[in-house]
C-alpha cells in the first residue's frame, strides 16, 4: 500500500502519530512517475488497487501539496520481443 498523489511531484512529509513522540517520514509518490519507472524496469502493469483510509476514497494532510491516495500495483514481467 502506497500513497500516492496525481497532480504534483513526489514528496516526503514528517509524520506525528497523535498520542506518541515519535515522528515517521512518510513517501508520497506521484503515480504516473511510478508506473512509468516500472515499465521502464521491464514490468507491464497490470491492475491496481485503492485502499480506502478512513471510510474515504481519498486523504488529506495538512499543508501538503495535492491529496492522496493508498493504491497498490500489480505488475507482471513485461513480454520479452522475439528475435528475428
Amino acid at each position: 500500500m502506497q500513497p500516492c498523489v496525481r497532480h504534483v511531484p513526489p514528496f516526503v512529509v514528517v509524520q506525528h502519530p497523535g498520542g506518541y513522540s515519535s515522528e515517521h517520514i512518510g513517501w508520497f509518490l506521484n503515480r504516473q512517475e511510478l508506473l512509468d519507472v516500472a515499465v521502464s524496469c521491464g514490468l507491464a502493469f497490470d491492475r491496481e488497487f485503492l485502499f480506502y483510509a478512513f471510510s474515504a476514497d481519498r486523504s488529506f494532510l495538512d499543508n501538503a501539496p495535492d491529496d492522496f491516495q493508498y493504491l497498490g500495483f500489480l505488475f507482471e514481467r513485461a513480454p520479452v520481443a522475439s528475435g528475428p
